[in-house]
């Protein structure tokens, strides 16, 4: 959950609000700005998400919004802004550059021009990391690329001690096999390496399935993530492509999108319904939270949907937790309407892989 969604007067769980999570975007003015100095509101505004919650990881995200390459000192300033910021040094989202890898054709995975300047943006801000020796781990990005790609990132990250990895979604679902094929080398990596126990996985911009009127609900595809070995489900910052004006009409601001942690989906509540479909061991009061959402319109729904919702996920998320230690977690998953077939399939092939990687030898060791 980010803790910066909550006021004094939200009660949740104590055991879901265990991360904040902060985010801004940049670009090359903003790069020059900060390294002249003439921009002093950058870091301010991105530690102004923080807030004070004791026993929390503040996990800070800066998003490039060029297609350019990070220069060496570009990365070094980026380092030391998150050193001040945030208790996990991230590598710099990348999007634009990650969705220009695999579009031509006419190169193989370790020639690609958009991957070559990916990786040497990741590889000079590995670099910057290591020469300020700062007590904090690095996060590595793996943004949604082909699994050739995650193949040769992942020794990279492995050369720079990584055990933390942010898995930037843009918006895809987990569950889809192009996202399974790239889960895989992941899975694999983990386990020759023994890293089952130090190992935090974070995922971004996540997406749910869309409505489904044969279930009743929108799938709940961002939380099978968890069965797939998930540690922390984080925020949705990148937008739909679409019109606003479609946009606003997939939100339905007349409904309260609810997720069934029984039936693990989200189901569209109608807002004249919605403290009788909030669960009675929530710690938010449900009338409290309908009044709220219909006073105060748009901002307060959606504010209320991230923190119940988050509240809920987690406390499913928990019995998934308990069968994957125990082996059991197909039998977990079955028979909830949320959780279709397809994702049970993805989530069974994704658990092969770790099984597979624990079967075969780590190269390091020859």
């Amino acid at each position: 959950m980010q803790a910066a969604k909550l006021r004094k007067s939200d009660a949740v769980d104590p055991g879901v609000c265990g991360v904040q999570e902060l985010y801004r975007t940049f670009g090359d003015d903003t790069l020059t700005e900060l390294s002249r100095g003439t921009d002093t509101e950058f870091v301010d505004q991105l530690a102004k998400q923080a807030v004070e919650v004791p026993d929390v990881l503040t996990v800070a995200f800066l998003k490039y919004t060029e297609t350019d390459t990070l220069s060496p000192s570009d990365a070094a300033l980026l380092v030391d802004i998150l050193a001040t910021t945030s208790d996990v040094i991230t590598i710099p989202l990348m999007p634009k550059v990650a969705r220009a890898v695999g579009e031509d054709e006419r190169t193989g995975s370790s020639r690609d021009p958009a991957y070559r300047m990916y990786r040497e943006s990741v590889e000079r801000f590995l670099e910057a990391a290591r020469e300020r020796a700062l007590n904090r781990p690095v996060m590595g990005v793996l943004p949604m690329v082909g699994w050739e790609y995650i193949r040769d990132l992942l020794p990279l990250y492995r050369e720079h001690g990584v055990e933390l990895f942010c898995l930037n979604f843009d918006r895809s679902r987990i569950t889809a096999q192009s996202k399974v094929a790239m889960m895989r080398p992941l899975a694999r990596h983990i386990t020759r390496n023994n890293l089952e126990e130090r190992v935090l996985l974070y995922a971004i911009n996540l997406h749910h399935a869309n409505r489904d009127a044969t279930l009743g609900l929108r799938p709940g595809d961002d939380f099978c993530g968890f069965g797939m070995g998930l540690d922390v489900i984080g925020g949705m910052h990148e937008s739909p492509n679409i019109p606003g004006d479609k946009f606003d009409e997939m939100e339905d601001s007349e409904s309260f999108k609810l997720f069934d942690r029984i039936q693990r989906g989200y189901r569209d509540v109608p807002l004249d319904q919605l403290a009788a479909a909030i669960p009675d061991d929530l710690q938010l009061d449900g009338e409290f939270v309908q009044q709220r959402v219909e006073a105060t319109g748009e901002n307060t729904r959606r504010r209320y949907q991230k923190i119940i919702n988050a509240e809920q996920m987690e406390l499913a998320a928990k019995s998934v937790r308990h069968a994957m230690g125990t082996g059991t977690v197909q039998a977990e998953l079955t028979d909830r309407v949320g959780v279709t077939d397809a994702a049970v399939q993805a989530i069974l092939q994704v658990r092969q892989s770790f099984d597979d990687g624990s079967n075969q030898s780590n190269l390091g060791e020859f």
